[in-house]
C-alpha cells in the first residue's frame, strides 16, 4: 500500500525535503509579505476612499470618516473607551468629537 504523500517507486519520500524545502519555505515567506503589503494597500484605500465607513470622527474642524472593524481590531482599548455605544449598535453612524487632537495627528493614527 502507498503512503500518502509519495509514491512506491520512491520510497514514500516527499519531494521538496532537504535541500529543496529551502525553496518552499522563502516562497511561503515571500507570499506572507506580498500578501501583507496588499492587505495594508486595501486598508489604507478604505480610509482614504471612505468605502463603507460606518463611524465619524470630528477632530477640529475635520471630519475623518472611518470603519468600527477596523478600529476595534487594531486599538481596542482607544475604541471602546471613545466610541462606547456608538460600536454595539451596526444601525447608526455616530459623530464623535475629539478634543485635544489635531487634526493631522488623528489622520496619522488612522492610517
Amino acid at each position: 500500500m502507498a503512503r500518502c504523500g509519495g509514491d512506491a517507486a520512491s520510497g514514500g519520500t516527499r519531494e521538496g525535503r532537504g535541500r529543496g524545502g529551502d525553496k518552499g519555505v522563502l516562497e511561503r515567506r515571500r507570499l506572507k509579505e506580498m500578501v501583507a503589503r496588499q492587505l495594508s494597500q486595501d486598508v489604507n484605500r478604505l480610509l482614504k476612499e471612505e468605502i463603507q465607513t460606518d463611524i465619524i470622527f470630528c477632530v477640529g474642524n475635520t471630519l475623518f470618516k472611518a470603519h468600527k472593524a477596523l478600529l476595534s481590531v487594531r486599538v481596542p482599548n482607544f475604541f471602546s473607551h471613545i466610541a462606547g455605544g456608538a460600536f454595539n449598535n451596526a444601525n447608526t453612524c455616530k459623530v464623535i468629537h475629539l478634543e485635544n487632537v489635531e487634526p493631522s495627528e488623528f489622520k496619522r493614527f488612522l492610517q
